[in-house]
């Protein structure tokens, strides 16, 4: 009766109807936990009460309360301990504790970094011990990947490049050797393409022309990566939203470097690929994100070539997008920060007071709840001056 009340509860998640789909997967867990009350060294019935926490973390998510998600997958975490204590040579009960470490990294990684970055290392150490005992397993290699790259998003997030660098460096070899045993496999070739773009993300980060030399080679190697699983299916959304994203990668390095046109070109393309992929599905927060970067992007380029008009005009799009989000998740400290960045972005181009005044007052506010990183806080003083003048 559990699974089926589960099941039930995945093909209405599948449907958008979250609510009904928590109701089943709360009815699936009460049953379970009942049965799992009867005979406590039943790991099994354990195991499955920890799933159904899962089951209603990830809906939890999805309708944005963070709070109740964590609470749900620190409930399902601490199953996994308690049978990972049981039975240490259990390889999938370690993979299904550093699984649950994971998933409470991510959703601490919205609004505390230094958390999530504990929970992302703990998962990691599980991983390399996996790795290290069966290393021909290309599944446990794959999570030691996916390990590596969590904490070194985080820590290039916190603004530690050379922390982010080793980090990425290291799931790059792991990427690297997988695509190489099977060049067929599009799993394993697309998180090579990705492992390329987060190495290009932090040299370009480092600014020297070198290391943007260096970002470029990796941002175009990653592109022609996904353009060929585009080519193999022009239907393929995922490759096309990684296309648009090695787009607009290659053309902040090309402007950087002093390509305006280079760079405006590559962002056109990149804004193609993503406004038609948000008009199939309006509702995807990510994709709207990505158009209002693509917007950002092209504005900034146009601002290089002397066109201060059509910049301002790129950048409002950005704002008309960016704004609503923030509104929508107040707890969001990389919505809160995008938004800043837009409107300063936005105060450059036109001398519009209004606009430093907005970001001033949004970035205090995210000071004051604790949401604006330490290496962020220039923003308060650039401001406070920009508001002043």
């Amino acid at each position: 009766v559990a699974r089926t009340h589960s099941e039930i509860g995945d093909q209405l998640s599948a449907q958008g109807e979250l609510m009904l789909a928590l109701a089943r997967y709360r009815l699936a867990l009460e049953i379970r936990q009942n049965l799992a009350r009867t005979n406590l060294e039943n790991t099994s019935w354990q195991r499955s009460v920890g799933l159904s926490h899962v089951d209603i973390g990830d809906v939890q998510v999805q309708r944005g309360d963070r709070a109740g998600a964590l609470a749900s997958y620190r409930a399902a975490l601490a199953i996994s301990e308690a049978l990972a204590q049981k039975d240490p040579g259990h390889q999938e009960g370690q993979a299904d504790l550093a699984v649950n470490h994971s998933r409470i990294g991510r959703v601490q990684a919205f609004g505390d970094l230094s958390a999530a970055l504990v929970s992302y290392r703990a998962a990691l150490a599980i991983d390399e011990r996996l790795a290290l005992q069966d290393p021909g397993n290309a599944g446990r290699q794959r999570g030691l990947d996916v390990g590596h790259t969590n904490v070194g998003d985080v820590l290039i997030t916190q603004g530690n490049l050379f922390g982010a660098m080793s980090s990425y460096v290291a799931a790059f070899k792991v990427a690297e050797g997988l695509a190489k045993k099977d060049p067929n496999n599009a799993q394993w070739q697309e998180d090579l393409a990705l492992s390329h773009g987060r190495l290009g993300d932090v040299l370009a980060a480092m600014q020297g022309r070198t290391s943007r030399t260096t970002a470029l080679m990796h941002y175009e190697q990653g592109l022609a990566i996904v353009l060929r699983r585009e080519q193999a299916n022009p239907s393929d959304v995922a490759a096309q939203l990684n296309v648009s994203t090695f787009e607009s990668r290659v053309g902040d390095v090309r402007l950087a470097m002093g390509d305006a046109s280079g760079a405006l070109a590559s962002y056109r393309s990149g804004l193609t690929r993503i406004a038609a992929l948000v008009l199939t599905d309006p509702g995807r927060t990510d994709w709207q994100r990505s158009l209002e970067g693509s917007f950002f992007n092209i504005g900034t380029a146009l601002l290089a070539q002397g066109d201060r008009a059509g910049a301002a005009d790129s950048l409002r799009r950005a704002l008309s997008i960016i704004e609503p989000l923030s509104r929508s998740d107040l707890d969001n400290a990389r919505w809160q920060r995008r938004l800043t960045v837009v409107l300063m972005k936005l105060h450059d181009v036109t001398e519009d007071r209004q606009y430093a005044e907005h970001a001033l007052k949004v970035t205090l506010e995210s000071q004051r709840r604790g949401l604006l990183a330490p290496h962020d806080a220039w923003m308060v003083d650039d401001l406070k001056k920009r508001v002043a003048q």
